[in-house]
């Protein structure tokens, strides 16, 4: 059995990547910063390698993505770019990543680009994947600071 990843949900919103009147990127961000949030809590969909560590194979269909240290970031959250698609279906991912690059949340690749490509050893496929890089640290930060605030519609 498949696991599909769950939906972020907005209140009275069609499941739609196009930008919704009344729906802020704001929120969006802060809804993928609590799912994001939660799923590192139960420790399911991530897993810790370092560099040159490879996947096990029983772990690498229901990964979603990596953790790793980099010296100058500490620990960052590189998440395979398909399954975060599916993870924001309100507004359109590329001004989500956007605001929380500005936020300190993402980590930029070379000249700006949202993603980054990334060697990690045990999954398989001859197309080079994509990886948003999320700062653990400030990731974790912002989702306490959500818990502790209600949600502003």
């Amino acid at each position: 059995m498949q696991h599909r990843p769950q939906m972020l949900t907005m209140p009275n919103t069609a499941r739609s990547n196009a930008p919704r009147p009344g729906i802020s990127i704001q929120i969006a961000a802060d809804a993928l910063i609590s799912r994001l949030d939660d799923l590192l809590v139960k420790n399911k969909r991530f897993i810790v390698l370092e560099k040159g560590e490879a996947i096990p194979p029983k772990k690498a269909k229901q990964l979603w993505g990596v953790l790793r240290t980099w010296p100058e970031y500490g620990r960052v959250l590189a998440i395979d770019l398909r399954r975060l698609q599916r993870l924001v279906p309100i507004v359109s991912l590329p001004r989500v990543l956007h605001f929380l690059v500005r936020q300190g949340v993402v980590l930029p690749g070379m000249g700006g680009v949202l993603t980054r490509q990334l060697m990690i050893d045990g999954w398989t496929g001859s197309r080079r994947r994509r990886y948003v890089v999320f700062v653990e640290k400030a990731l974790v930060e912002r989702a306490g600071i959500l818990a502790r605030e209600p949600m502003k519609i």
